[in-house]
């Protein structure tokens, strides 16, 4: 999760490709007989350290309760 804010290391490829699945499953949740506003986010050790990060990240605001 190692990010320097600048070009060099601008942040974790990993998060940003969770980022991009969770707006997946919120925009096609629908179409599975689900219900955008009831994903909920779990994980064990280093995935329970995503799930944290995903609260305070902006770019997974508003894809999980």
């Amino acid at each position: 999760f190692l990010s320097t804010g600048d070009d060099v290391v601008p942040g974790n490829m990993g998060l940003k490709d969770q980022s991009l699945a969770l707006r997946w499953v919120y925009d096609n949740i629908k179409y599975f007989g689900g219900d955008p506003k009831k994903i909920t986010l779990t994980g064990a050790s280093s995935g329970s350290a995503c799930v944290h990060y995903h609260y305070l990240s902006p770019l997974s605001r508003g894809l999980f309760h």
